[in-house]
């Protein structure tokens, strides 16, 4: 089961999205957050490329909106003894000047009260 902290910061994050707030947004990174697709070629890695991703993505879709909803929580101990949240969650995104509407499953690492990894599924 998750913390109510780690729910928070998602809904913080996605806050901010919606916001299209940057700098708010990458506060819930990582400094070396890791994004995943299932393409593997779209990966990428560290909070400067997720202030790149983040502007551009806001600006090519300026009524970008995001949601989402917990489908299962876990928890994992780390190697310091730290404990890591493991957040699977089912998103929605729209925007509609791109005529974008997609949904996708996204699995979240949030250790520290800090989005460490992202993934795509």
């Amino acid at each position: 089961m998750s913390s109510p902290s780690s729910t928070a910061v998602l809904s913080g994050y996605y806050d901010a999205m919606n916001a299209h707030n940057v700098s708010t947004a990458l506060s819930f990174l990582h400094q070396d957050v890791l994004v995943t697709f299932p393409e593997q070629d779209r990966s990428w890695q560290g909070i400067s490329v997720a202030e790149d991703k983040f502007s551009g993505m806001f600006e090519r879709m300026p009524t970008f909106k995001g949601e989402f909803n917990v489908v299962s929580a876990d928890e994992e101990t780390a190697s310091d003894g730290s404990a890591i949240d493991k957040i699977t969650v089912s998103c929605k995104f729209q925007c509609v000047q791109s005529q974008s509407n997609s949904s996708r499953n996204m699995l979240y690492h949030i250790r520290n009260n800090l989005i460490t990894q992202i993934h795509h599924l």
